[in-house]
């Protein structure tokens, strides 16, 4: 779960305030969805403040062209690749939506109730090619559930300094109960070709 997201204009008025010092993104080609692979602005800690910078989706995994796009919050203290980044190097990811197919292979596109963007908790770390970041996911809630076994974990706003730079509450949010999230089902379907 989580290996697509979609961040838009709308939601950056909020990222900005939240970071002052980011890397500009091109505003002409949002909104723009963000798989595997592709850059996108990630929240992270530079000395005692937040900072935006753009990272790659996704950890180089252990078979040629394959990349690591989630990390379960389940195993994550356990898992070599991913130890190292949850001890040092936690981030949020800001997301107007992420979205997922159902077993019938129709498009789910998941929400927060009222609000324009999202915080999903990740990692990183930096790489050959530049610094890269996957996404924490956990169980589904019941909201989740009738789409998908995995969701994201998802930060709030008060919590993205305290879950980036607050070593003592990392395993606070890695057993968070996450809260209402709406979905719509998207006329597009997977292609299988």
């Amino acid at each position: 779960m989580c290996g697509r997201y979609v961040i838009t204009e709308e939601m950056f008025e909020e990222y900005e305030r939240i970071v002052r010092d980011f890397d500009p993104l091109m505003y002409r080609f949002l909104p723009r969805d963000i798989f595997p692979s592709v850059s996108a602005p990630v929240i992270r800690a530079e000395g005692n403040d937040l900072a935006g910078r753009n990272m790659i989706f996704g950890f180089t995994g252990f078979e040629k062209g394959k990349l690591l796009i989630n990390a379960r919050r389940e195993t994550v203290t356990e898992k070599i690749t991913y130890k190292d980044s949850l001890k040092q190097r936690r981030c949020a990811i800001p997301a107007a939506s992420f979205y997922e197919w159902n077993l019938q292979k129709q498009k789910a596109v998941f929400t927060l109730p009222e609000k324009n963007v999202m915080y999903l908790a990740g990692i990183w770390r930096g790489e050959e090619d530049g610094n890269h970041f996957v996404i924490l996911t956990g169980a589904a809630n019941a909201f989740a559930a009738p789409v998908h076994d995995r969701m994201p974990l998802i930060l709030n706003r008060e919590e993205i300094a305290d879950w980036i730079m607050n070593d003592s509450h990392t395993g606070m949010y890695l057993n968070k109960e996450i809260g209402e999230v709406n979905y719509r089902m998207d006329s597009e379907q997977m292609s299988l070709f």
